[in-house]
């Protein structure tokens, strides 16, 4: 049955029992009541094999075990089977909110949105007090855009159920991507309180809200008990393998055109095949793109698991031999980090895409460098460092920067005005940097503030709040999606980038820099407020990084008053783009590996895992 879908198993059954053949349609049915008891389809089909009555379950509620086994399925990532069952049982009992809930979050899950929200109102429909369904159904809305929706699902659900804290969270992560600063005061405190009591603060949304390293590690701890430190299951004893190259696996969902391959297509392609076996497993359900496909061909072994449970990843991985498993999510979007529940390989490593501690004994390593993560942050992460000489941020020199013949008048942009850029998400502006950019845009006259719309809220929040601060709104400009090679190109028409505080530029930083834009961060104490940091210090360019919002300030006043002084930064970013460590593929990659083959033969030493410095 492991090759075969419970769909498959069923329709098999039924033509076994169209065709007479009684004994081989018993045999199929038993077959799937064998893995999944609660199968009513299943059921109903044996029991009509000897007696065409006995399916007429008229007004019989699901039985508790019916749901528990479809929710122990869930929790165990057999979403495939989930979804055709939980459709099936949802068919015979159409008034079960807690099916219609739990096929919402299957949907969910399997990225099916429109699905899911069907059956979260449904469950709403059935039981308009199911807070628990309000709050999915928010979920899913906001992954669909439709965050006034969700805010007012999120907002229901709280208010059903006060001191609900997956729906405040929800609540507060809804007004920060749409920008409503509202209260901000009272925001933050709602952070800080639902971090130190709850375990339902996503801990990638807290880094945008506050700059700590020490309330970063107690989210993380508390959402890991929840999901990471659940029993999952260790290795068997290791047999023996012949001595040869080092197994590394990374686990994604974003292997697409997506942030996480620009930034680590390089290192794919320099990896040392004579050194290493590279496994890549990608669980996304997005399956197409140019990036994904030169990624995959760049690998020696690419798998999608998508379709898969969370115990069918660790067997593929484990039948790899894997030596180390890599997590390139974390508490990121479309996760699926439980699957670090299971030991997948000796020593499992997060890295990249989430930028702090998991805090959970189940992560062995976590690569940063000397800027990331200072020795004074350092108790705040519970894995052990990596830490690379340069910076832990991967870049490709070998990413592509359309021809662009564009005027700044194509983008919307002054011709002749000093423009300030930030191509962030707009959920990582906070008021403090943004009174300060609105005080540079009344200091330089006829300058601009280039901004990423996120989306239509939080243009025009952004937009109210530069009024409130007595700047026209029109002088903030925003920018749409394009393709990555367009994107890098019209970074040519800004003058300056300009960062954000609590959650840096990262991949945006790295596009910036690489085009030849000046950068001017305010560094602070978290890992996520670090990473400009970083990658300032690895182009020998410290001069752009200021310690407080005072120096923030005064630097972006300075250079957007002194064209000479800016010109000089132009001219040295493009002396080292090329010839200092950040953008450096080659040098990265053997940084990388060396860390990655200490931590090896310290496991096969014998000795725990433990900081290693490359």
């Amino acid at each position: 049955m492991a090759n075969q879908s419970v769909d498959q198993m069923l329709r098999r059954a039924a033509a076994h029992a169209r065709k007479g053949d009684v004994e081989n349609a018993r045999q199929a049915y038993r077959a799937v009541l064998d893995v999944f008891p609660a199968n009513v389809r299943a059921r109903q089909g044996l029991d009509s094999l000897g007696n065409p009555a006995a399916n007429q379950e008229a007004g019989r509620k699901p039985a508790k075990g019916e749901v528990d086994q479809l929710v122990a399925q869930f929790h165990r990532g057999e979403l495939v089977a989930v979804a055709e069952q939980g459709a099936d049982l949802v068919t015979q009992f159409p008034d079960s909110f807690a099916l219609w809930n739990l096929l919402g979050a299957t949907n969910a899950r399997l990225m099916r949105p429109e699905a899911a929200v069907e059956a979260f109102r449904n469950a709403v429909r059935i039981n308009p007090r199911y807070a628990e369904a309000h709050n999915n159904l928010a979920t899913v809305l906001q992954q669909q855009g439709r965050l006034d929706e969700a805010l007012i699902a999120a907002r229901r659900a709280l208010q059903l159920r006060p001191g609900y804290a997956q729906a405040a969270s929800q609540t507060l992560c809804l007004q920060l991507l749409m920008c409503d600063w509202k209260d901000d005061a009272r925001l933050e405190r709602q952070v800080r309180l639902l971090g130190a009591q709850s375990d339902a603060l996503p801990p990638f949304a807290v880094h945008t809200m506050i700059d700590d390293p020490a309330v970063q590690q107690q989210v993380a701890r508390n959402y890991a008990a929840r999901r990471l430190m659940q029993s999952g299951s260790e290795l068997a004893p290791a047999g023996t393998r012949a001595p040869g190259r080092l197994r590394v696996g990374y686990f994604s969902s974003d292997v697409y055109d997506h942030a996480t391959l620009y930034l680590m297509a390089g290192l794919f392609r320099e990896q040392d095949r004579s050194r290493f076996e590279v496994f890549l497993y990608s669980y996304g359900h997005i399956r197409s793109g140019e990036w994904r496909a030169r990624v995959a061909a760049d690998v020696e072994h690419f798998h999608d698991v998508a379709d898969f449970s969370d115990e069918q990843i660790a067997a593929l991985a484990r039948s790899h031999a894997l030596d180390i498993a890599i997590d390139l999510k974390g508490y990121t979007r479309m996760t699926r980090s439980e699957i670090f529940r299971n030991r997948l390989a000796p020593l499992h490593v997060n890295y990249l895409g989430f930028p702090g501690t998991m805090g959970s004994d189940r992560m062995d390593y976590l690569i940063g460098d000397p800027v990331i993560i200072t020795q004074e942050a350092r108790p705040y992460y519970d894995e052990n460092i990596i830490c690379l000489p340069h910076t832990y941020f991967p870049a490709d020199n070998r990413r592509e920067i359309a021809a662009d013949n564009s005027s700044r008048a194509n983008h919307g942009l002054p011709e002749n005005g000093f423009v300030f850029c930030c191509f962030n998400a707009n959920h990582k502006i906070s008021p403090r940097e943004f009174s300060i950019w609105m005080r540079c845009l009344a200091a330089s006259e006829g300058s601009v503030l280039w901004l990423l719309e996120s989306n239509r809220w939080s243009r025009a929040n952004l937009c109210s709040e530069a009024a409130a601060r007595g700047i026209d709104p029109a002088r903030l400009v925003f920018a749409p999606s394009v393709p990555p090679a367009q994107h890098l190109a019209r970074h040519r028409h800004a003058d300056l980038f300009i960062d954000t505080f609590n959650y840096n530029a990262h991949t945006t930083a790295s596009d910036a820099l690489w085009t030849g834009l000046p950068l001017v961060t305010r560094v602070g104490r978290q890992m996520s407020a670090r990473v400009s940091a970083s990658l300032l210090t690895g182009l020998g360019m410290a001069e752009m990084i200021t310690n407080s919002d005072a120096e923030y300030e005064a630097l972006v006043m300075a250079l957007a008053a002194d064209p000479p002084r800016l010109a000089e930064a132009k001219a040295k970013l493009a002396r080292n783009r090329l010839t200092f460590p950040t953008f450096d593929t080659s040098l990265y990659t053997r940084s990388f590996e060396a860390g990655l083959e200490h931590a090896q033969a310290l496991h096969l030493s014998g000795r725990a895992p433990r900081d290693i410095r490359v």
